[in-house]
């Protein structure tokens, strides 16, 4: 396989990554960017190129003996060729079967994974990633094909005003306990800027909470970053973090929960979009239906809560005063309150959707 066959492969690759709901990074044609086929070609050898290209996405899982039929390979050789792939996130095995990767694992593992990281063109793909991102990529990630934010914020329980008012969907410990598999992982946001030298924040790294279907895969790859969790360990990270000033959010869609992130407002993806000037203003991140809501007798005006309010909601005069249009219902105003004056109250103003699709 020459460069040009190498390209039509990876053009295949992409253009089946961009049928799944999150799609990749294209052009005003709806052809894949040559930014994301530069990253593309830094992922994958000629060799693995051309067997990836004769994956699918889910459901259609193809056994070994199938491709390598299809490809008229030797079965041990191949076999070898795909466990590596797999143990990169670079192809998805279930069950000794195989398929494309997602999207989301495309974008994120390279920053994730150590056997990654440790790679030489880790940097470049950084620095790709990051363009073809900012290049348009950002309006498709940030609202998917169903035209819904593909994040919701998470409001943490114990501040939440009464337990009457708690919705487990939509209340993060109640989703932990829900979960069968709790990963943690390093965030890929922080990682990439790490692996750029443009990191600004200091938060921590390992921050990122995987479950189920997502978790489940992530450990058949046996990879030190990843590190699995009680639902005990993730509960208390979660408070460690809101702690720390980091929002949190989750899949927004009335389903399995795949990821909890922790975000900050300097390296994440979903909330760059909200939080910085020059790019897409399309609802990244669909607010919690809960709001801050502010005991004026309380309230010592301390400025607290305006000093780690990441979205411009809270004004300080005699006493704390919340946008309820800005405020996202993060709580993190509520987590550190030196006085305990503010809780989060209920109030309706986001229907999460009913979608059937896998949102990684």
């Amino acid at each position: 396989m020459g460069k040009s066959e190498k390209r039509k492969a990876l053009i295949k690759i992409a253009k089946d990554l961009d049928k799944i709901v999150h799609g990749v990074a294209t052009d005003e044609k709806g052809e894949p960017t040559d930014t994301f086929i530069e990253y593309l070609d830094l992922m994958y050898t000629e060799d693995e190129a051309d067997v990836v290209s004769h994956l699918e996405n889910l459901p259609n899982l193809k056994t070994l003996r199938t491709l390598a039929k299809e490809l008229q390979r030797d079965r041990k050789e191949l076999k070898a060729l795909l466990k590596n792939l797999a143990r990169r996130g670079y192809v998805l095995e279930i069950s000794n079967q195989f398929l494309l990767p997602t999207p989301l694992f495309v974008y994120d593992l390279p920053f994730i994974l150590k056997i990654n990281t440790d790679s030489p063109e880790v940097k470049k793909l950084a620095e790709l990633s990051r363009k073809y991102f900012e290049d348009g990529y950002y309006v498709k990630w940030s609202t998917q094909r169903i035209g819904n934010p593909r994040f919701r914020i998470l409001t943490i329980s114990e501040k939440i005003e009464s337990s009457k008012q708690i919705v487990p969907l939509e209340e993060i410990y109640s989703l932990i306990e829900k979960s069968r598999t709790v990963c943690v992982m390093p965030c890929p946001c922080r990682s990439r800027h790490d692996i750029e030298g443009i990191r600004q924040c200091d938060y921590p790294v390992e921050t990122c909470l995987t479950f189920n279907l997502y978790a489940e895969s992530l450990l058949t790859m046996n990879d030190p970053a990843v590190r699995q969790l009680t639902k005990e360990e993730a509960i208390e990270l979660v408070k460690k973090t809101a702690e720390l000033g980091l929002v949190h959010a989750t899949d927004n869609y009335q389903g399995e929960m795949h990821i909890i992130c922790s975000c900050c407002e300097d390296c994440c993806s979903q909330l760059a979009g909200m939080l910085r000037p020059g790019l897409n203003k399309s609802p990244s991140i669909a607010k919690a239906n809960y709001i801050a809501s502010i005991d004026s007798e309380a309230c010592t005006a301390c400025q607290t809560c305006l000093d780690r309010c990441k979205f411009g909601a809270i004004t300080v005069n005699d006493h704390a005063i919340v946008d309820e249009e800005k405020c996202m219902g993060c709580g993190l105003c509520a987590v550190t309150c030196p006085s305990d004056a503010i809780t989060m109250k209920r109030l309706e103003r986001e229907e999460i959707p009913i979608t059937e699709h896998v949102p990684f």
